[in-house]
């Protein structure tokens, strides 16, 4: 360490150290990027590399700011100030292809990204904390894109956006060169003296970030009851009618009957069920258990509804079938308990799971229409999807309410997605329908 500190602290800045031998490919790749930095084209390249990283391109523009600080330091002020205009004015092209061209351009960069769920994961809180958002996506290396495209498509103010971006993004390539400015020879020294070890370090911390984001994204399963709201997977989507409008229509509820669960295997997922709200809503630690049963293995999406006397006290559920059914289910409990934001002031309480009535419901794939009328009622749900906008039900809505197919569709656009009535019509929207295998206590007997 003392060593280190030396090489940093020396004060023989204007000495060249000896250059050490250049051996393996990623050295000769970073004397490649340094020689590179100190041509004249090397400006040109960072403003375009700053401006397409903020709309649709994979590289951040750091790299280049670096190599270019570490090759003239005195500039190295100047370069982050390139860097910062080139980035604010690529937001503005993601916010516009977000507003004007999203299901032209923005829909196939999401795609080829594989962002869509951090993408839908945003559509909740971005009109109401944007700057926020933006800013920290400005801040971090979160991908950047992602959230200019996504403000553009919620609607965020366009001076929200500026001012989040050049806040946010001044201070990060202006840190960097700050460090650059009055720190660059000895940090060029530190770098060519320590080079192989640091690329171990970079390398160290890069497959330790991907294991970090894993357990901080609740794939661990022995870790507190989940968030319905982290980004990438869950989907916060309430799926029930308001409170008192009657009992499930038996005939919907034939229609699942002799589904592909056996009756073992649906007292389990309500075993876990009810285990996963009991712990959340005490507040208590989530211990993993282990489940052999292979037909609760396979992937699916699944909702969980939670009521209490007939009145709902939760319902959230995922889409996503990335992970094994048992585990969604329990997952989805968890959070109906804590997380759905209907109920954010009267929380599911202790007092309160004596009386409760655990429905799951096992989803099959989504499938998307193009007649939206030719959805069969009972048996159908919907999900509604026009740029940030979702909105979903569950089949067993449609019977409980007496809706005819018109009134499925056009209340799911307006009270659960934020669109106009008919906008089901719109050739934009994208109407997908779904089944779902209902299991529920009551009919097991409990």
């Amino acid at each position: 360490m003392k060593e280190w500190t030396e090489a940093l602290a020396s004060e023989e800045l204007g000495d060249e150290p000896e250059t050490p031998k250049r051996s393996g490919l990623v050295r000769r790749m970073y004397d490649w990027t340094i020689h590179w930095a100190e041509t004249p084209y090397a400006l040109w390249a960072l403003l375009a590399l700053a401006f397409a990283e903020a709309s649709f391109f994979p590289i951040p523009p750091d790299v280049l700011l670096i190599a270019m600080a570490l090759g003239a330091p005195r500039k190295s002020l100047r370069y982050a100030a390139v860097c910062t205009t080139g980035s604010v004015l690529g937001a503005l092209l993601g916010y516009a292809i977000g507003r004007f061209f999203f299901e032209a351009v923005g829909r196939t960069l999401i795609d080829f990204y594989g962002a869509w769920d951090a993408y839908e994961g945003l559509s909740e809180g971005f009109r109401a904390h944007g700057f926020v958002y933006v800013f920290g996506a400005a801040l971090t290396p979160i991908p950047y894109k992602v959230f200019t495209i996504a403000a553009g498509a919620c609607g965020v103010e366009l001076g929200v956006v500026i001012a989040a971006s050049v806040l946010g993004r001044g201070l990060r390539f202006f840190a960097v060169g700050a460090l650059f400015r009055f720190f660059g020879q000895p940090i060029k020294r530190f770098i060519d003296r320590y080079f192989n070890l640091l690329t171990v370090l970079f390398l160290v911390l890069l497959v330790g970030g991907f294991f970090l984001v894993r357990i901080l994204w609740g794939q661990n399963e022995a870790g507190p009851a989940p968030s319905e709201h982290e980004p990438a997977t869950e989907e916060p989507l309430g799926a029930e009618p308001e409170e008192g409008q009657g009992e499930q229509n038996e005939g919907a509820q034939e229609e699942l009957e002799g589904g592909m669960l056996s009756q073992q295997a649906r007292r389990r997922l309500l075993e876990l069920a009810r285990g996963a709200v009991e712990a959340a809503v005490k507040g208590q630690r989530l211990e993993p258990v282990e489940v052999d049963a292979p037909e609760l293995q396979g992937h699916q999406g699944a909702f969980v509804t939670l009521k209490t006397r007939g009145r709902l006290r939760g319902c959230i559920g995922r889409f996503v079938a990335d992970r094994p059914l048992w585990k969604t289910v329990r997952r989805m409990a968890a959070s109906s308990a804590t997380e759905d934001s209907r109920f954010e002031t009267m929380r599911l309480r202790p007092e309160e799971l004596g009386e409760l009535d655990i429905e799951i419901s096992v989803l099959s794939p989504l499938e998307r229409i193009e007649n939206p009328l030719d959805l069969e009622l009972g048996t159908h749900g919907i999900y509604i999807r026009r740029g940030m906008r979702t909105g979903c039900f569950l089949p067993q809505v449609a019977t409980e309410t007496g809706w005819s197919k018109e009134q499925f569709l056009s209340q799911c656009c307006a009270g659960k997605a934020g669109l106009p009535p008919d906008a089901w019509q719109d050739p934009e929207t994208e109407v997908l329908v779904f089944t779902a295998e209902i299991v529920t206590e009551g009919e097991l007997g409990n």
